[in-house]
């Protein structure tokens, strides 16, 4: 359930954000010591909350990202797509950006190959117009999930940032050939 969650989560439709969150709380029903849901399931409920997706009021969505982050961290303090989770939820939601950087860099050192936590450091990055700390950050994640239809998008973000336009179009153009 929480593989298949995670494919649905990266599909970034509304229909599929839904679809991972009833697939997390399928895995929580079954196990409700396995972390790894609920630091999901918190970012599906981030991207409900700030991206629109799905048909949960914003304040029930934040409210319920930041419980299941809350209870990935209390089952494993050490996981890092629980502290990129919270760190994605303090950049999002709270704009609280010095405990954003300090959790994504967390994420990063407890697994430095989670290529979420490289884009989100990438796109918090972005917005403080470290633009090329960025697009480092954007290709350390893109090199760790070159298929994943986010981590494109997020790279041809950060061209388009850099003002680099042929190159954000050219990523654009890739990722509407593979996701159309």
């Amino acid at each position: 359930e929480y593989l298949i969650g995670k494919h649905f989560l990266n599909q970034r439709t509304s229909e599929s954000i839904e679809s991972s969150v009833q697939h997390f709380q399928t895995a929580i029903q079954r196990d409700s010591n396995f972390a790894l849901p609920y630091a999901s399931l918190a970012y599906a409920y981030t991207l409900i909350g700030v991206a629109g997706y799905g048909n949960i009021p914003r304040e029930v969505a934040e409210t319920r990202a930041r419980e299941a982050v809350s209870k990935a961290l209390a089952i494993d303090e050490t996981l890092a797509e629980a502290h990129a989770a919270l760190g994605y939820i303090k950049f999002r939601i709270d704009w609280d950006w010095q405990s954003a950087e300090r959790e994504l860099k967390r994420a990063i050192y407890l697994q430095p190959g989670y290529a979420t936590a490289h884009e989100w450091y990438a796109l918090f990055l972005a917005v403080h117009e470290r633009l090329d700390e960025a697009l480092s950050e954007m290709l350390k994640a893109w090199q760790l999930d070159p298929l994943s239809p986010s981590v494109n998008t997020g790279l041809a973000r950060i061209y388009y940032f850099r003002g680099e336009d042929v190159k954000a179009l050219q990523q654009v153009k890739k990722i509407l050939e593979a996701e159309p």
